[in-house]
């Protein structure tokens, strides 16, 4: 069993160990309830003198109260430093990590280089929400305001599972100015036989390149599947060339 600091002891009941016996009968009856109070008590009763702070306790504490605060992680190489800092991270600002940085320290632990997030610009002569584009990329142009959209976008490659489990986290994260949209991404490259067309043989080729991603594109898309509020889109752009 671990715990959050590497010198953390089970408690082992020093002062009965320690005490007097008067016969054989009565140090084999201590003996025995100090073997029992180890296997079966020592651990929750360590808890019990953390329940303060739950990060300095064991993995099954750390994952119990991370649930109790509606926050999800999932199983992996990397769960028990990801908990315990996601909690503690938490826990440090008494339960009110709502805001763009604790969401992406959140993405980050959960989707380790799988994920980015944006925040929406728009463009002031057309109607809001009709053109979007990245910060990041537009946050400098005259013709575009800031809006409390936010883009999230989570990289298929990386393994992507159960997000529908961490939507209404991300709600919870997130102040409720906020409008978060989660999309999947993906990279593909396929070839496509488009058409055959008459009784001689006569087919039209063409390559299509399909980039799930649309960064580059967000106005070129096709929205495949939808989930929830906010939603989960997969979204493509695509080129065909003959």
């Amino acid at each position: 069993m671990s715990f959050d600091f590497p010198s953390a002891q089970l408690p082992a009941l020093t002062p009965l160990r320690n005490s007097f016996v008067r016969d054989e009968v009565e140090a084999d009856l201590k003996q025995i309830f100090l073997n029992l109070f180890e296997s079966q008590l020592a651990a929750d009763v360590f808890d019990v003198n953390v329940l303060g702070m739950p990060h300095l306790g064991s993995l099954d504490l750390v994952r119990r109260s991370v649930n109790a605060d509606g926050l999800v992680l999932f199983p992996g190489e990397r769960e028990e430093a990801a908990t315990r800092y996601v909690y503690r991270a938490w826990k440090a600002r008494n339960m009110q990590g709502r805001g763009l940085f604790f969401l992406k320290t959140y993405l980050q632990l959960l989707y380790p280089g799988y994920w980015d997030v944006e925040q929406q610009m728009q463009d002031k002569a057309l109607p809001y929400p009709t053109a979007l584009y990245d910060r990041s990329t537009h946050g400098n142009d005259a013709d575009k305001y800031l809006t409390s959209r936010l883009h999230i976008r989570l990289n298929v490659a990386g393994n992507i599972n159960n997000v529908e489990s961490i939507i209404p986290v991300i709600s919870s994260i997130l102040p409720a100015r906020f409008v978060p949209k989660v999309s999947l991404i993906m990279h593909a490259e396929t070839k496509l036989h488009v058409a055959s067309v008459g009784r001689a043989s006569m087919t039209l080729r063409a390559t299509s390149t399909v980039d799930a991603t649309a960064i580059s594109f967000p106005d070129a898309s096709t929205v495949v599947a939808s989930y929830g509020n906010p939603s989960i889109t997969l979204r493509c752009t695509s080129t065909v060339s003959r």
